[in-house]
């Protein structure tokens, strides 16, 4: 039961694969309807290039209101090997590869000597304050969102393909964040994108309190908000001063901005 994944599987095999269309889009203007392959590729860059570049700027009241906290100077240290491999056993399996090509199974059953390889690639990249542009080259995957018209870029959902290596760097940065910096400044009353929490327990507080109004014979009043491209407009330079505010030491920092650079 929930297996959904065998069971497409063994529709394939009775079915085969499905066969995807490429669905002509609408010109920029919207006036053209683009038909042939390389006019559609063209309007996805465009399109993309647009959404991700946008001048996004952050009110310097809202900066204000971030105390500057005490660096935390461990964070600048080298990954060491068993950080390293435990990224890699987070990796998750059966997932699309990157521009290189290489699923993560390879670098979860690669045994010590490519687990050792890849450590020693991160502690070099580490050192010298670089990333290899493979860590940040991405194929961008388009899906539609089942609402809208088929010719309309922004009813699309773009899903990122990254190196798989890339991600392993991205982990350990991430295992290192979330307890000395996210678990610490994060308010209790988040809890998507939390270790042990999600979104079925706030719906869980909505429902308390639901029923506690009801009881008392009070009112309950609830705001749903809906971001458009949410994350895709967030603004980056915003994200690395709140970072830098909360306690983020400079090389740590910076290896996050370049994992968000030149992509």
């Amino acid at each position: 039961m929930g297996d959904y994944r065998s069971f497409y599987e063994a529709l394939k095999a009775v079915y085969g694969p499905s066969h995807q269309v490429q669905s002509p889009l609408r010109s920029s203007d919207g006036l053209d309807l683009l038909t042939d392959s390389t006019s559609i590729l063209t309007r996805w860059s465009e399109h993309f290039q647009n959404l991700f570049s946008a001048n996004r700027t952050v009110q310097d009241t809202a900066m204000d209101r971030i105390p500057q906290l005490p660096l935390r100077d461990e964070l600048d240290e080298i990954p060491s090997l068993e950080e390293t491999i435990e990224a890699i056993s987070q990796l998750k399996s059966r997932k699309a590869a990157g521009v290189d090509s290489i699923p993560p199974e390879i670098w979860k059953d690669g045994g010590p000597t490519l687990h050792i390889a890849l450590h020693n690639l991160l502690v070099c990249c580490w050192e010298k304050g670089k990333l290899p542009q493979d860590f940040r080259d991405a194929v961008i995957i388009t899906i539609f969102k089942n609402k809208g018209e088929k010719s309309d870029c922004s009813n699309y959902r773009g899903i990122t393909l990254l190196s798989i290596a890339g991600k392993v760097l991205a982990r350990v940065l991430l295992n290192r964040l979330i307890p000395t910096i996210a678990e610490e400044n994060l308010p209790e009353s988040q809890c998507g994108f939390r270790t042990n929490r999600g979104t079925t327990d706030m719906v869980f507080v909505l429902r308390q309190l639901q029923e506690k109004c009801r009881e008392q014979n009070k009112g309950l009043y609830a705001t749903f908000v809906d971001l458009t491209k949410a994350f895709d407009t967030v603004s980056r330079t915003g994200l690395w001063l709140i970072l830098e505010r909360l306690g983020c030491p400079p090389k740590f920092l910076q290896m996050v901005i370049q994992l968000h650079e030149n992509q």
